[in-house]
């Protein structure tokens, strides 16, 4: 009988789903697309190899109470490593590999790792020389095995070597052996408002996400049969609840290799459900919008003001519904069911709009600190644009300024090394979440903004900046994304990054003579087109919520160039900072 299997540790989840089912298979993908190896593993081969990989730590003086770093990109490995590690009661911190090397030797030293396990090159050479450390290295396939001969690096190969092996019985009684409350790992905040903090995630805590998330979701999710394509870092903590969801739910899950186009693994994979962040949605959106503007007669004259008037009414009946749907599900691998979303809010237009092709999305809301999900959407309870319902032993209430707080066995306890924002994280027992919110009368959550984010004008009036940058972002899909600024200033303006290839489809739609975004954001016709969809959002605005002025970008934000976290959050500090001499002059007085 296939089921879901949640005990009350990680390593019992392991070894519960080992024997219910070890034939459940996890895949991994090397290479580009043309030229990829595909690498099949049952859990019954990812149990084996932990147990080798148990002993092998153990011989390297690995012991229970340390802390291992894992830096590399997602694969079987992370399973394989995890259940080592949960077995040896060691904890792990996995660190995004996109953040740059000063940020992870600040992640290590915080978390006081003594191992890294990496597959890059670059952090071999950083850390390998380190005195009292040990790097673990798993040697990428396009690269040489010439790596330095040093007795602090250990290669990957050499610890699981015959792998085939049956797990060991002192392995099996190691991962019975651990507590609730015992510490699983360390994730790190994204940082978006300063330092990242260490937050401890716990067996109670990870369980209670896995036992909630079975409770939302039975209607729909079938254990054992459900295929991933999973392309989240486990990093983040919607990552790592994928990952790690193969031991509790047992799906079929693979990696889709990183910098990759990810449309080629959806109809190569055709998974079944998805796990996504909003910006997959909001690129998909964006696709699907710039496809039907394509030099076709009968996608300008039909697709198009179909496309248009379903963005408007969903839920209206269209003569072409059948095929834009028949087109997404194609373009999606041809099973997809569902998607669950998270780490920001999606538009409430994006969320209607799949929702009426046939693909709900459900949204949900959490943080590091509670382990992920507090609350979801699902099938029995579905409101777009909200966070969902909080799960039944999620205590939610709602403070007298409006913050959102939480009491949860979700919930973390401390940061660690970090006595004063822990204290200043709880109000009588209370977590601070930080969000801005309400409950409605159907007992769904709403959030509008961030805490810290609201702005105040010298007018002394409080704005919350995420109502407005989603107005903005509804108005086209040329704005890939929008902030709003205006603290301790007369009045609101807003800064505008363009969808390059939206924008310069939409200079040929006007006639322009420049289609180039490095021209077009300086092109008047544009700019006056730019004002008139301002003009369309402030309309629904109160005066002094408005937006004034406005810069426009031709470029998207990006993590390459330090706009956006690894999460893909904007960093509103470093965005400001990188552009107050525009900023600036936006308000010198223009007579205003």
């Amino acid at each position: 009988m296939k089921k879901t299997l949640v005990a009350p540790t990680l390593g019992e989840t392991i070894l519960l789903r080992h024997r219910h089912s070890p034939g459940v298979r996890v895949s991994i993908s090397y290479g580009a697309d043309d030229s990829s190896i595909e690498t099949t593993f049952s859990n019954r081969e990812i149990l084996a190899a932990s147990s080798l990989l148990y002993q092998s730590l153990q011989n390297l003086g690995l012991k229970s109470g340390d802390t291992l770093a894992i830096v590399a990109d997602s694969s079987e490995k992370w399973l394989i490593l995890i259940a080592a590690l949960t077995s040896m009661k060691v904890v792990f911190v996995p660190i995004f590999k996109t953040l740059p090397i000063r940020d992870i030797e600040s992640i290590v030293e915080k978390s006081k790792a003594t191992f890294l396990f990496t597959d890059s090159p670059e952090l071999l050479d950083h850390f390998a020389k380190r005195s009292n450390f040990n790097v673990i290295y798993d040697v990428p396939l396009n690269r040489p095995t010439s790596e330095p001969s040093l007795p602090q690096v250990h290669f990957w190969k050499d610890l699981i070597r015959n792998r085939d092996e049956e797990s060991s019985t002192d392995f099996e009684s190691a991962l019975l052996d651990g507590k609730p409350d015992g510490i699983l790992a360390l994730i790190f905040t994204s940082g978006t408002t300063g330092q990242p903090k260490a937050v401890p995630i716990t067996n109670r805590s990870l369980m209670s996400v896995y036992r909630d998330c079975a409770y939302g979701f039975d209607p729909i999710l079938n254990p054992e049969s459900e295929v991933l394509l999973s392309y989240l870092p486990p990093a983040h903590v919607l990552g790592l609840i994928e990952l790690l969801g193969v031991f509790a739910f047992g799906w079929e899950l693979h990696f889709a290799p990183p910098k990759n186009d990810l449309s080629t693994w959806l109809r190569r994979v055709r998974p079944t459900m998805i796990f996504s962040t909003p910006r997959f949605f909001e690129k998909l959106y964006l696709t699907m919008i710039a496809r039907s503007s394509e030099n076709t007669i009968v996608k300008k004259l039909i697709l198009k003001p179909s496309l248009n008037a379903m963005i408007k009414k969903p839920n209206k009946w269209n003569p072409m519904r059948g095929y834009v749907r028949s087109e997404l599900k194609r373009s999606l691998g041809g099973r997809l069911k569902f998607a669950i979303c998270g780490g920001a809010h999606l538009s409430t237009q994006i969320v209607d709009f799949f929702c009426g092709l046939g693909l709900p999305i459900y949204e949900g809301y959490g943080l590091t600190e509670t382990s992920g999900p507090i609350s979801a959407n699902r099938p029995n309870a579905f409101k777009p644009g909200t966070m969902g319902k909080p799960f039944p032993e999620v205590n939610v209430r709602i403070a007298l300024d409006g913050e959102i707080l939480v009491k949860t066995e979700k919930l973390f306890t401390h940061y660690l090394g970090d006595p004063s924002a822990t204290e200043a994280a709880f109000e009588e027992g209370w977590f601070k979440t930080g969000d801005l919110g309400f409950i409605d009368p159907d007992g769904f959550i709403h959030i509008f903004d961030r805490k810290k984010d609201i702005l105040v004008t010298s007018g002394g009036k409080n704005i919350a900046p995420q109502k407005l940058e989603n107005l903005l972002l509804e108005q086209s899909p040329m704005f890939s994304d929008a902030i709003v600024i205006g603290d301790k200033r007369p009045f609101i303006s807003a800064i505008l990054a363009l969808n390059t290839e939206r924008a310069a489809l939409l200079g040929e739609e006007l006639g322009l003579m420049v289609t180039d975004p490095k021209h077009l954001v300086k092109d008047p016709e544009f700019l006056r087109h730019v004002e008139g969809l301002i003009n369309s959002a402030n309309a629904s605005l109160a005066p002094y919520e408005q937006i004034r002025r406005f810069i426009v970008l031709p470029y998207s934000f990006s993590l390459e160039t330090g706009e956006l976290t690894p999460t893909l959050k904007l960093k509103r500090f470093s965005i400001a900072r990188k552009l107050s001499k525009e900023i600036d002059a936006l308000y010198e007085d223009k007579t205003q």
